[in-house]
């Protein structure tokens, strides 16, 4: 079994969080695909993508 590294939250959390920011990262890439997304916001959003992602990398870990 794998141990947690963070005490404070527990696997529960970080299943959820993992859930929640996928379906985010899918919902930005939707709207990117669609053209709901202003031509100059589209760095913004991708960004953000960008740093969701990182986040997600870290929460794994």
């Amino acid at each position: 079994k794998q141990t947690l590294r963070d005490t404070v939250m527990n696997e529960k959390y970080f299943r959820e969080y993992i859930l929640e920011e996928t379906g985010r990262i899918k919902n930005f890439q939707n709207k990117l695909e669609n053209n709901e997304v202003r031509e100059d916001r589209i760095y913004s959003v991708k960004r953000k993508i960008d740093a969701i992602q990182f986040e997600l990398l870290i929460a794994r870990y």
